[in-house]
């Protein structure tokens, strides 16, 4: 389920080995990616006994032939010199930044005595609050662990808490799933439209630009937030200097108020990520759940069953070169 999960949400992974180390002085390293809830989701985990490079690297490049070769566009991992010098070799082409949950723990730190330390953490605090639903995923999967892990463990008994932690994570996603037909985060910037008007418009070589007024309301008090969008009509891109969606993937009120003001009559195919749509059947949830009190669906029995007969097909003509050909061959056409 992890590796058909990461087809779907491993453009940007997080990995971390400070959650907890075992009464073996093994440190646990899960690989986090986030799903279409929002939710964390495991890849994949190890147990290592050295936090080195070369450790790093076999874990790197195990867990990467487990996921068939596909590299993560993104990871981000807490301030390790040997973690990076793993994923510069393992994963050349991803881009790798520090977690802001370890950035935000050092703080008090490094800047505790700073003359400007006000402004210093109310810039970062804003940047926080936007950008953590990503960025924090890693003290998001801490939580998912607590309670079900610690320390003194014996490897035996992480193993069958490890597939509680699993049952209850496939138990809220099934959750989120049934909830979601009924509602959208998107329909909350559909709603906060009501509170954005537009005060001014410029047309430039770059497109039109617009300034958006919001009310926002904050312990009873309301005042007016500006913020500023452009248009490019005859190319049909549109940004917003919230960042909404370059940060959550999900287009803003701001930009739905000045779409709506243009007659354009439906959202460009461009902004809406495949990520967040509840139309699109994921490859994870064919796999059958086998946990207590969670039945497979038919579709996934069936998706099962065929799985089990393509294998006894692989196992029976993976030596013949000229019949496992044909089969790719078919398969293919």
């Amino acid at each position: 389920m992890s590796r058909q999960a990461y087809k779907e949400f491993g453009d940007v992974v997080t990995f971390d080995t400070t959650y907890l180390t075992n009464k073996y002085d093994m440190s646990f390293a899960p690989f986090v990616g986030v799903n279409h809830h929002g939710q964390s989701t495991l890849l994949g985990c190890g147990l290592v006994s050295n936090e080195d490079t070369e450790t790093f690297v076999w874990l790197f490049r195990t867990w990467l032939q487990c996921m068939h070769g596909q590299a993560p566009h993104g990871i981000v991992i807490d301030q390790d010199r040997a973690m990076q010098n793993a994923i510069q070799i393992v994963f050349p082409n991803a881009k790798y930044r520090w977690c802001l949950w370890h950035l935000l723990k050092k703080l008090l730190e490094k800047f505790g005595y700073h003359v400007d330390k006000g402004s210093i953490f109310t810039i970062i605090q804003v940047w926080s609050t936007i950008g953590c639903q990503l960025l924090n995923a890693v003290r998001v999967c801490n939580a998912f662990f607590d309670g079900y892990v610690h320390s003194k463990m014996t490897l035996k008994q992480l193993v069958k808490q490890y597939e509680q932690a699993l049952r209850n994570k496939v138990e809220k996603e099934f959750q989120a799933d049934f909830k979601s037909f009924s509602q959208m985060e998107v329909q909350e910037e559909f709603t906060g439209k009501m509170y954005c008007s537009l005060v001014s418009f410029s047309d430039g070589v770059s497109g039109a630009t617009y300034e958006v007024r919001e009310d926002v309301i904050h312990d009873e008090h309301s005042r007016k937030k500006a913020f500023f969008f452009t248009f490019q009509r005859d190319k049909c891109e549109i940004s917003c200097s919230c960042q909404n969606f370059e940060f959550r993937g999900i287009i803003c009120k701001h930009m739905i108020a000045v779409l709506v003001r243009n007659d354009v009559k439906s959202i460009p195919e461009r902004y809406i990520l495949r990520r967040w749509r509840r139309d699109v059947t994921r490859a994870h949830t064919r796999v059958p759940v086998n946990y207590d009190g969670l039945i497979s669906t038919l579709w996934q029995l069936k998706y099962d069953k065929m799985c089990q007969r393509f294998a006894t097909l692989a196992d029976l003509t993976a030596e013949d070169d000229a019949k496992s050909d044909a089969i790719i061959d078919w398969i293919d056409s």
